[in-house]
């Protein structure tokens, strides 16, 4: 046996000794900066605000729904999912505040307060369906979340491997993001086959956080998931930083000045293009898209560094774009008896294989939202409600609390089935990371997101299973005489 598969196999646990990373979220809220930071945003939310109770609803919601995940032991990716639904609420109350102040008038529609706070419930029972799904989780395949254990720092993988890995994926997740542009019907389970290409990034990043080297390679990964994102027409760029925030989380190690800066500077560009992208997609999509590489980047870059793009109002547009409450709101008084039923058809299109039902229509989020609004929307445009005002539609208010804990509980039944697979510690986070980081977006609609859900969860679950120890033992850092000790263990 080689020393690298030694080493491979001496930081393999056994499955019924799992452990879960959690030190990093109390290295998180035990931070004096990151202390300051939300005591900052408390003053100006709470007591310098037109909305007080609005900020204080939402934040009492998220503050109950990391308590009902675990609070310090709470698994980082499911705390993602909980923030990043809440930004959108966070959105919706600040539109609200501009227009309030007279800043900018945004047009905050009619009943708008009130789907914030309904929203916030649905957040809050979210979280408390995903700790029924940890528990489910532990009873059935052996999850144990109540102990601390650093993956990252025990792991012997190289990152340059890692690396290297990572840009081998990548014309391959490519071409086939291009395959399920032109079949709609493949659309899925390529996504799911191209979320590898994250669990990599997870890998890399994690690595990189506990060692505190290579960190240049993590940088070639952000800027080619920036730069790779931007010229697809969909604002992907972003979907890579978001995994390497949520490696971020689970580190224990403190992070060096250079890692800092490197994550400051990520959300920096992120924003930026984020403002680049919502003041330029309309042009970009009607005579770029479709064009060479090189066309598609000079134009992109002519744009975010020329000077043209009007930053104030780009930031009111996104602020726009990440609030989604407003269909809630509009939902509330409307009329929409005809379109009940929403959750029970889309579990049937979802039980329906189109191997079997050749004619099974693909889903269109624009022709639900249009019924229900009253809208006229362009065949080539997608505007979906949301499952939560999905959610209101089919069962009212507090009726769609109960399908939030079923779907919480879906998630965490998922993440808890990946971390007590037969592979270790580190890969099988990655493949939960994957699996789950994107996959349950406020503004989504219900059909799109459990059908995502369930192909990402097959097919990811389907490589960990046979390919998953093959992939741990081919990353390996090969020990040699300018290896040190420290390179495997922590």
């Amino acid at each position: 046996m080689s020393a690298s598969s030694t080493i491979f196999r001496d930081c393999w646990p056994v499955q019924n000794d799992l452990r879960i990373e959690s030190a990093g979220m109390r290295r998180i809220f035990a931070d004096p900066g990151f202390c300051l930071l939300v005591a900052i945003a408390l003053y100006l939310s709470v007591l310098q605000s037109s909305t007080p109770e609005l900020w204080a609803t939402s934040i009492f919601a998220f503050v109950a729904a990391l308590v009902a995940l675990g609070w310090l032991r709470a698994p980082p990716v499911l705390v993602w999912l909980i923030a990043i639904n809440m930004l959108t609420i966070w959105a919706d109350i600040g539109q609200i505040e501009l227009n309030n102040n007279g800043w900018v008038m945004v047009g905050v529609v009619a009943n708008l307060p009130d789907a914030i706070v309904r929203s916030s419930c649905a957040i809050a029972f979210l979280a408390i369906g995903m700790r029924c799904g940890l528990l489910l989780g532990r009873n059935i395949f052996g999850y144990r979340g109540d102990a601390v254990q650093d993956q990252a720092a025990n792991a012997p993988y190289s990152a340059k491997r890692i690396a290297l890995a990572y840009f081998a994926f990548l014309p391959i997740s490519v071409v086939v993001g291009v395959i399920g542009q032109f079949m709609p019907g493949l659309s899925q389970p390529v996504y799911a086959f191209g979320l590898l290409k994250f669990a990599l990034i997870y890998l890399l990043a994690a690595r990189v956080f506990a060692s505190g080297r290579d960190t240049y390679l993590l940088m070639l990964v952000i800027v080619a998931e920036m730069v790779n994102g931007s010229i697809g027409g969909w604002a992907s760029y972003k979907e890579g930083f978001f995994v390497v925030m949520i490696a971020l989380m689970t580190t224990s190690r403190r992070l060096t000045v250079q890692q800092v800066s490197v994550a400051l500077a990520g959300v920096a560009a992120v924003l930026y293009l984020s403002l680049g992208w919502t003041a330029v997609k309309k042009e970009f999509r009607r005579n770029i898209v479709g064009g060479d590489v090189w066309t598609s980047l000079t134009w992109l870059a002519d744009k975010y560094f020329g000077g043209e793009i009007d930053l104030g109002a780009a930031a009111v547009d996104l602020l726009d774009r990440i609030g989604y409450n407003k269909f809630y709101a509009m939902i509330i008084d409307a009329n929409t008896e005809s379109l009940q039923g929403i959750y029970y058809r889309a579990l049937v299109h979802i039980v329906t294989p189109r191997a079997l039902f050749p004619d099974k229509a693909v889903l269109d989020d624009s022709a639900q939202t249009a019924q229900a609004l009253g809208w006229s929307i362009a065949d080539d445009t997608s505007i979906g409600l949301g499952y939560v005002a999905q959610a209101h539609i089919d069962f009212g208010f507090p009726g769609l609390l109960a399908p939030m804990i079923l779907l919480g509980a879906a998630l965490g039944a998922v993440y808890a089935y990946f971390l007590t697979r037969p592979a270790p510690p580190l890969i099988r986070e990655a493949f939960a990371v994957a699996c789950l980081f994107n996959a349950l977006r406020f503004e989504a609609n219900f059909d799109k997101q459990l059908g995502g859900l369930i192909w990402a969860f097959l097919v990811l679950a389907a490589v960990l299973r046979f390919g998953g120890a093959s992939l741990g033992r081919r990353l390996v850092q090969r020990p040699n005489r300018q290896v040190a000790q420290a390179d495997f263990v922590s």
